[in-house]
């Protein structure tokens, strides 16, 4: 059945009038076409060229990822290594992935197929030219390889990957927010290099930051750091609501955030740690001058 053509084959020179002359050739070239596609899809995973697949899909990601980490490392906190380098893995996996499938392989594949029509037409040979294929796979990839490490040059210049997006809530109270000049139901950026104090990106007062909740994530102004005094809400345990406030002096590792829940304000203090980034609402902020 691999080789269905050599029926299809038997069946015209059988009967003719089964399909028409330009038809069936036509069909004939997509049929083996097709198979030789397939053939070179396998080998790009076999013992072929399956170290190039390994290199591009574990080897480079993963290597792209250590060296990321060592280099961010030294200039702001990085709370959570291990889950740091998992996502930064995985979004290189990712996009390598992309870039194979749609700059390599086919681009390569199209190349190759035109190529082989081109001969078919002149020769009506239906062999595949495995030199030919291997000199286009080789030049294919030296371009994904270029196209990729100039990525990966952008994204180390840049720290492209410490950016993400948040959207505060449409539906949750304690997320409306009208003392920190959100909107329910607006996007905006955080750079996950401010979670610190004391650092090159340290966090200043009236810095409005995504934190990490025990359920969701919620945003707050920052109003105060270690060793300072601060007015906190408490919350009673059984009742779950604001029930009085006290004044404390902010430890360390840790401020105090000014959030809202639509009719109070609520002051609370929240370990660095859990704090996400700095947002902001307009992205070239992103690549402005460090603070």
């Amino acid at each position: 059945m691999e080789r269905v053509d050599y029926i299809l084959d038997a069946l015209i020179q059988f009967n003719p009038d089964l399909m028409e002359k330009d038809k069936y050739e036509t069909l004939r070239k997509q049929l083996v076409l097709s198979d030789h596609t397939q053939a070179r899809m396998d080998e790009m995973f076999g013992k072929k060229h399956g170290l190039a697949a390994i290199f591009s899909f574990f080897l480079l990601p993963l290597s792209f990822s250590i060296l990321l980490f060592y280099t961010q490392s030294n200039e702001f906190i990085i709370h959570f290594p291990f889950s740091y380098i998992l996502n930064l893995a995985i979004w290189s996996s990712l996009i390598l992935w992309m870039l194979w499938w749609g700059i390599f392989h086919l681009i390569t594949d199209v190349f190759i197929t035109k190529s082989a029509e081109k001969k078919w037409a002149s020769e009506n040979n239906k062999k595949r030219d495995t030199p030919f294929e291997n000199k286009a796979f080789r030049k294919g990839f030296f371009a994904y390889i270029c196209v990729v490490l100039i990525i990966m040059f952008g994204v180390y210049k840049t720290n492209l990957n410490v950016l993400g997006r948040a959207y505060l809530s449409k539906d949750a109270d304690n997320l409306c927010a009208d003392s920190l000049n959100i909107k329910p139901g607006e996007g905006l950026w955080y750079d996950s290099r401010y979670n610190c104090i004391s650092c090159d990106y340290s966090l200043s007062k009236s810095d409005i930051v995504i934190v990490r909740g025990d359920d969701d994530d919620f945003f707050g102004k920052v109003i105060g750091f270690p060793n300072e005094m601060a007015v906190i809400n408490e919350k009673d345990k059984e009742e779950n609501f604001i029930a009085d406030t006290k004044e404390v002096i902010i430890p360390s590792k840790s401020i105090a955030l000014e959030t809202s829940d639509c009719e109070r304000k609520i002051v609370k203090l929240v370990e660095t740690k859990k704090i996400k980034g700095k947002t902001f609402k307009n992205i070239s902020q992103f690549f402005g001058k460090r603070r």
